[in-house]
């Protein structure tokens, strides 16, 4: 029993102990308040005049009075069906792209990929060559030798190239390239009756590579070359033809006869040092109209072309590489690794890359048709001075389609000076991007409606019948719509505009444009104008730093009537130039508020007036 009251006084004991020293505690805080004094300045120097600039916020079109067309700048024209005054359905065919230019792209981008992946795997083979090397510390000491006896000098031979023992029969892709020399010229290895085949003459000169056909007889013997130059070579020489023709070979030597066939590129032979003869007679004869993809041995696929690569299991077995021992120190063919490997890092990047550009081209190997989206009359067609527009030739199915005899029509224009070889008059401006002017127009019968952007605190101005004014960015034309309805819920939480309070939710407002006359299309951005009143003038504006935050309501510190801070919540409007905010409800002129930072900024703490303003 004494045992349990020794505790139990001992526990009062701490209790009115912590008791008074918590009391203490307070006591010495509010003596440390009282003598803590805060600067507080007048609202009137605070606040500033602000007299509303016209705003604007962001539309768009929802439902358009007119469909618009604007030319692809990767495409090329192939037939215009319509002419103005015509009447379409949704889903008639306005025009067609010709997509040859599209089709030869995809397949340069495919051939990108595999001459990636080639190259990953020769620098795999350099790295694994370079891991077996020994470092120059370990190489054994040299066994002196007698001098030997002079021996005269082999008399000079031509260097013959290495040559892969199977010879090319076909060259119809980038991709079957050997290897590439030190100028970047793709090598191949032909056979004397390898074919050369179109697609891979497209290619060539869309990349703006150059290629080196190395003729070689069976034994591997070279006989001579053809150099392609792809940025310089004519779009006539787009076609098919063979390595051998107009090549005469006699037991001393091989020449090619320029006056009765067309050369394709520089001929040229082991022995010859003299100028090369290009072979260019002038002859512009017509390109194969037929099927572009025939005869082409990388046919194209929706997938991914071939997948990751993955080296051999003996990718690094290049012969002996004992020549190139004790040739470098272990410093020297550390760093020699460390560079290939981000080397071949690099290059996996670029495979990365060259896969991306592949599966978007893929994305534009559609059929070329632009159809209209909806009824209505076609009000303008190609360009002003188009005579030709709407051709009454059809196919089969009745879609106005031509036979395909121009198939590579499409290819002469893309490397002409901007003048057509087709039929059709039409003018450089047809294939420009310049998104001002549409190359086809559906009027429809409906009037355009559009979407505007509205800020909860300009809600009142947009009110139900209000007409309000705007602009389109894509045509610069102007329009008056009359406000039909109000969505009731917002379409953001917090506001659009920087010049509204970003608390404020945005609502989206449905209008329908006055004039008939108006060429946008749905998708169109616009630019509304936010009617003032004159509630928009004068004002309570402070400078936000003197605004604090506290969840989604803000407040002031003040002064209140015996001199002390206190916490005052302010109801707030919009922020204008990004530094001022608009107080409704709260202050008035003659309160005196302090700058609400700062370790003696608390309720409770004594004011001193001043006129100094924190910036």
């Amino acid at each position: 029993m004494k045992t349990a009251k020794r505790i139990a006084i001992a526990s009062v004991a701490v209790v009115v102990a912590g008791g008074g020293c918590f009391g203490g505690y307070t006591r010495y805080q509010k003596k440390k308040d009282s003598k803590r004094v805060v600067d507080v300045v007048p609202v009137n120097l605070l606040v500033t005049d602000y007299w509303a600039d016209e705003s604007t916020t962001d539309a768009t079109v929802a439902s358009g009075g007119s469909q618009n067309v604007y030319l692809d700048s990767e495409k090329l024209v192939k037939k215009l069906y319509v002419k103005v005054g015509d009447k379409v359905k949704k889903g008639d065919v306005l025009l067609k792209y010709d997509m040859t230019v599209v089709e030869l792209s995809v397949q340069q981008k495919k051939s990108q990929i595999a001459l990636v992946r080639q190259q990953i795997k020769e620098e795999e083979k350099k790295l694994a060559k370079l891991k077996t090397l020994r470092p120059s510390e370990e190489a054994p000491a040299e066994p002196t030798y007698p001098d030997d006896p002079d021996v005269p000098d082999d008399p000079d031979t031509p260097d013959t190239p290495d040559v892969p023992v199977k010879l090319l029969d076909k060259v119809s892709s980038l991709a079957q390239a050997e290897e590439e020399d030190e100028n970047g010229a793709l090598v191949f290895y032909c056979s004397e009756k390898a074919a050369v085949d179109r697609n891979f003459m497209g290619a060539l000169i869309i990349s703006h590579k150059t290629a080196l056909l190395n003729v070689c007889d069976e034994s591997g013997t070279l006989l001579y070359t053809w150099y392609l130059d792809g940025a310089n070579t004519p779009k006539e020489l787009i076609e098919d033809w063979n390595v051998a023709d107009g090549v005469e070979k006699t037991d001393e030597s091989v020449s090619f006869n320029s006056l009765k066939f067309k050369a394709h590129g520089i001929f040229q032979v082991p022995a010859d040092t003299a100028e090369p003869d290009d072979g260019d007679d002038g002859d512009d004869s017509g390109i194969d109209d037929t099927d572009p993809d025939d005869g082409d041995d990388t046919d194209i696929d929706d997938t991914d072309p071939g997948g990751d690569y993955t080296p051999d299991d003996n990718s690094g077995d290049d012969g002996d590489s004992g020549d190139e021992n004790y040739m470098y120190s272990r410093k020297e063919l550390a760093n020699m690794i460390s560079e290939k490997e981000t080397e071949i890092k690099s290059l996996k990047l670029d495979l990365k890359s060259a896969k991306l550009e592949y599966k978007n081209s893929l994305k534009q190997k559609k059929d070329g048709k632009v159809v209209a989206e909806q009824d209505g009359i076609v009000t303008r067609a190609g360009d002003d001075d188009d005579t030709d527009s709407g051709s009454d030739a059809s196919d089969d199915n009745g879609e106005g389609m031509d036979d395909g005899s121009d198939a590579f029509d499409a290819i002469d224009s893309s490397y002409s000076d901007g003048s057509y070889s087709d039929d059709e008059d039409y003018s450089d401006e047809e294939t420009s991007d310049n998104g001002d002017k549409p190359y086809i127009t559906v009027r429809g019968s409906k009037k355009t409606r559009i979407n505007i952007n509205v800020g909860e605190m300009n809600l009142d101005k947009f009110q139900e019948g209000a007409v309000v004014q705007g602009m389109s960015y894509d045509t610069s034309e102007s329009f008056s719509a009359k406000v039909l309805s109000i969505d009731p819920e917002p379409v953001s939480y917090s506001s659009n505009n920087y010049s509204d309070n970003p608390n404020s939710s945005t609502y989206s407002v449905l209008a329908e444009v006055q004039e008939d006359d108006v060429t946008f299309s749905v998708d169109n951005y616009l630019s509304v104008t936010i009617p003032q009143t004159d509630t928009d003038n004068g004002g309570m504006y402070l400078p936000l730093q003197y605004v604090r935050k506290d969840g989604a309501n803000y407040y002031v510190m003040k002064a209140d009537k015996k001199g002390k801070l206190k916490k005052q919540y302010v109801a707030t409007g919009k922020v204008i130039w990004g530094s001022y905010i608009e107080i409704k409800k709260g202050i008035s002129d003659s309160d005196m508020i302090c700058f609400p930072y700062g370790k003696n900024v608390k309720e409770g703490v004594k004011t001193r007036e001043t006129d100094s303003v924190e910036e």
